[in-house]
């Protein structure tokens, strides 16, 4: 009987540890990734002029400044913050941008301003982030006016893709800078 007892009283142990287990409150940790990249160099991929009637010139590098003055400069990130699911891209020019992103396979997606779109941006190498940029002089003349369009992103990877199948856009003619800018 003792111990029939004894074994009774060492069931009803063992069931309130694990009653009390279950019940504590402990917190848990969610990982926060919190991380910064820094650019390192940036690398002109192509610098051509595309005529309105197609054909494709190739300019000369010491030409940049003609074109984009240090636009460049300005539009290319310093930094790039991470944090949760949001990415902060800092400026040269201290300006601060925050875009919801998304990785998809290998390629850094962001949610555009103006619309639920997702745009792409960068793609990651390793530990590295390859940035895209994009810069475009445009214009398109005639008789009664002149259209310039100056713009930047970084979701275009050829001139082609900014000029489309748009009459207006392939009757103009368009000087295209892109370049990738390393950060670590």
């Amino acid at each position: 009987m003792i111990r029939l007892l004894q074994k009774i009283i060492l069931l009803m142990t063992l069931i309130v540890s694990c009653v009390a287990c279950g019940n504590e409150d402990t917190p848990t940790e969610s990982i926060k990734a919190e991380y910064t990249l820094t650019s390192k160099s940036t690398n002109i991929i192509e610098l051509k002029e595309i005529n309105n009637g197609g054909e494709v010139v190739t300019l000369n590098s010491s030409e940049i400044g003609h074109y984009f003055g240090d636009r460049l400069q300005h539009a290319t990130p310093k930094e790039f913050q991470f944090k949760d699911n949001s990415v902060t891209i800092v400026l040269h020019s201290d300006i601060k941008k925050k875009h919801e992103f998304k990785w998809v396979d290998k390629g850094l997606y962001i949610r555009s301003d103006s619309s639920d779109d997702w745009a792409y941006c960068a793609k990651k190498d390793g530990a590295k982030l390859i940035v895209n940029l994009a810069l475009f002089n445009q214009s398109n003349d005639n008789k009664n006016r002149t259209l310039r369009i100056v713009g930047q992103c970084n979701h275009f990877k050829s001139y082609s893709e900014l000029l489309g199948s748009n009459e207006l856009m392939m009757s103009s003619s368009v000087v295209w800078l892109r370049a990738e800018s390393l950060f670590e």
